[in-house]
This record gives C-alpha cells, sequence and structure tokens, in this order.
C-alpha cells in the first residue's frame, strides 16, 4: 500500500510504542449540521449506517479496510503494537 510504504520510509515503526488504526465516525447531529453547509460534497452522500447516534460506514467495510491496512502497517510495526478501534 503506497501511503503507508510513503509513511514508513519517514518514520521508524519499530520506535512507535502502538498505533491504533479506526475509521470514520461522526456524531449524528453534527454530521448532519456541517453536511447542510455543504451540500454538494460527495463525503456526506456515502454509504454511512448510524450506530448509537453516530454515522460511520458498515460492519464489513470496516472490516476489511481495518484488515487490509493492519496487514499493510505489519510490515513496519509488530502487531503486538497495532491496536484496532473499530
Amino acid at each position: 500500500m503506497r501511503f503507508v510504504d510513503d509513511v514508513f520510509s519517514k518514520i521508524d515503526g519499530k520506535k512507535l510504542a502502538d498505533l491504533t488504526l479506526g475509521v470514520f465516525r461522526m456524531s449524528k447531529d453534527y454530521f448532519n449540521r456541517i453536511r447542510k453547509r455543504e451540500p454538494r460534497s460527495d463525503i456526506y452522500y456515502s454509504d454511512y449506517i448510524i450506530e448509537s447516534n453516530t454515522v460511520t460506514v458498515p460492519i464489513d467495510q470496516r472490516q476489511r479496510a481495518l484488515s487490509i491496512l493492519k496487514n499493510s502497517i505489519a510490515k513496519y510495526v509488530p502487531k503486538d503494537r497495532i491496536q484496532v478501534w473499530g
């Protein structure tokens, strides 16, 4: 993954105490307020769901994305230092 490779070409992952991964989450009220200010932005019309009054991506997309990202980062950071939130 090019982004991860670029980041870790500048950062020594073995020196990190830990690294936390997560996905987009925003309160439903705040999300709706900013969507009203900029209704033309495509980001507000993605495939989001609402969980506990929080706007986020569906669980299958979260799990797939976080798995891919964790495996890519694990080339640079020991897996026991990578925490996944979400």
